[in-house]
């Protein structure tokens, strides 16, 4: 709006200009020390002036709104940071909670995986951290969550500490089963439950978010 505005003020003015120099024409006694050369210079210099300022204008204004798509991205790629880290999870915890069928893992295995497992959590959570900011970020360059997409984004969140919170317990429950011979199977079955729902709540999200679109999750000023 601020483009088309300026340049209609320079559009204007440079129309009141050449009117002048064409109304002046009528007055050559009044002008006659003027050279007409010189005028015609100076307006193709005035409107050289305008035709600048007009193209720098349009590439701000297409560089705005390329860092504006820029920083939607960084919010997407963020959040396609916390799947990759759910996915990893999911991954050892299906190996080391015990279930009918699968072969027990030695302790040392077990050990390596609640490790890893551990590491993981610590990079899920800088990869939520990075959510947030890239959503706080948005705002200054013109660009917000749509209102549907909002709310899912709070959702998304929440499941994301509660992950966290049960993941944690259900470490230390996995650490007395499996290494040090622990009888709180029935501990181990009912925080992994829990987590997985939090993890199918996340999932959930995630398809959603696919599913909507880029043009259905952002709004652009």
């Amino acid at each position: 709006m601020r483009k088309k505005v300026s340049f209609s003020v320079m559009l204007s003015i440079a129309t009141f200009l050449l009117g002048l120099c064409i109304g002046a024409s009528e007055y050559r006694s009044a002008l006659s020390g003027i050279k007409w050369t010189d005028v015609a210079s100076l307006s193709f210099t005035f409107f050289g002036f305008c035709l600048a300022f007009y193209t720098y204008s349009q590439w701000l204004n297409n560089k705005k709104k390329e860092d504006s798509y820029l920083i939607a991205k960084k919010y997407l790629s963020a959040i396609d940071q916390v799947r990759e880290c759910l996915n990893d999870l999911s991954y050892h915890y299906h190996y080391l909670c015990p279930v009918p069928g699968l072969l027990v893992e030695t302790k040392e295995m077990s050990a390596q995986r609640i490790e890893h497992v551990n590491k993981v959590w610590h990079e899920l959570y800088q990869s939520k951290v990075k959510v947030l900011n890239s959503k706080r970020e948005l705002a200054f360059w013109k660009v917000s969550l749509t209102e549907d997409f909002s709310e899912k984004h709070d959702s998304f969140i929440k499941a994301l500490d509660s992950i966290s919170v049960v993941s944690n317990c259900l470490n230390s429950q996995l650490y007395h089963l499996l290494l040090k011979d622990g009888g709180n199977m029935n501990e181990v079955e009912r925080e992994k439950k829990m987590l997985d729902e939090k993890f199918f709540a996340a999932h959930k999200i995630i398809s959603e978010r696919i599913d909507m679109g880029f043009e259905n999750v952002f709004s652009f000023k």
